[in-house]
């Protein structure tokens, strides 16, 4: 079976979603059985079971990935849905890309909260915040 090149990119985010053991399948090594990416592409495309693959431990980690991702991203959802998070919070958080976030959250990244969410990543790392400075005075307080 043939996996279009742009799935590969899919699987490569799993990746960077996959943490510890925590929800590890056991897949059974069959030298004969299709690869992890023929297998993942069956199983999201057609709704194919996962079987023994030629390349198990492969396997484990882009499953592993995606249910990683697909819980934190309902739980990122709801948060934003209950007011608690903006979406441009979670852009660049374990892979998350802006074409992924699109795909997430159905719009692409807003510039004014992005911006936000920039200075107050760059303020954590400098230590403070100005008090009632506007933008422009916060980044010259960050810069030096």
């Amino acid at each position: 079976m043939k996996v279009p090149k742009r799935y590969y990119r899919t699987l490569e985010r799993y990746l960077r979603w996959r943490t510890g053991n925590f929800l590890r399948p056991v897949v059974e090594l069959d030298h004969t059985a299709p690869t992890a990416a023929e297998l993942m592409f069956n199983w999201e495309s057609n709704g194919k079971p996962l079987g023994p693959c030629s390349e198990p431990t492969l396997l484990a980690d882009y499953v592993q990935g995606k249910q990683s991702r697909d819980w934190h991203i309902t739980e990122w959802k709801d948060g934003v849905k209950r007011g608690y998070f903006m979406a441009e919070e979670f852009l660049w958080e374990l892979g998350l890309d802006a074409q992924e976030f699109e795909s997430v959250f159905g719009h692409a990244p807003r510039e004014f909260p992005l911006r936000g969410v920039i200075l107050g990543r760059l303020a954590a790392i400098k230590g403070t915040l100005l008090e009632g400075a506007n933008e422009k005075e916060q980044l010259q307080n960050i810069a030096t």
